[in-house]
C-alpha cells in the first residue's frame, strides 16, 4: 500500500491527527505492506525542529517505517536551519511539488 498524507497547518489538533492517524496505519493488521510517505510544509516544518513537542512520536513513526519530507522552501522562509531537524527526516525542495510528484507515482 501506498499511502500518502500532506500537512502545512502547526495547529496543534492537526498535528496530533496527523501522527496520530501514521500509528493507526502502522499497527492496522489488514495492512501487510506498507508505504507510507509525509509531505509536511508551510508553519507545520515548525514540528520537525529537535525539542518540539512532537518530536517523540516522529521519531517513533520514522522508527515503523514512516518517511518525512520537509519542504525546504518553508524551512528558508521560516528561518529553520536543516540542522535543527529531527534525524532521519528528508528535506526536499518542494513540499507541493514532492506532493504532486509521489501522487503521480501511485500515492494517494
Amino acid at each position: 500500500m501506498k499511502a500518502l498524507s500532506h500537512l502545512n497547518s502547526a495547529e496543534a489538533s492537526k498535528k496530533s491527527e496527523l501522527l496520530g492517524n501514521m500509528k493507526n496505519l502502522h499497527e492496522d493488521s489488514r495492512i501487510e505492506e506498507e508505504d507510507i510517505q509525509v509531505v509536511i510544509n508551510s508553519n507545520a516544518v515548525e514540528m520537525a525542529v529537535k525539542s518540539s513537542d512532537a518530536e517523540e512520536y516522529i521519531i517513533e513513526c520514522i522508527e515503523n517505517g514512516v518517511n518525512f519530507n520537509i519542504c525546504s522552501n518553508s524551512l528558508k522562509n521560516l528561518g529553520i536551519e536543516e540542522e535543527e531537524l529531527i534525524e532521519g527526516l528528508k528535506t526536499v525542495e518542494s513540499g507541493v511539488g514532492t506532493l504532486n510528484l509521489l501522487q503521480e507515482k501511485g500515492y494517494n
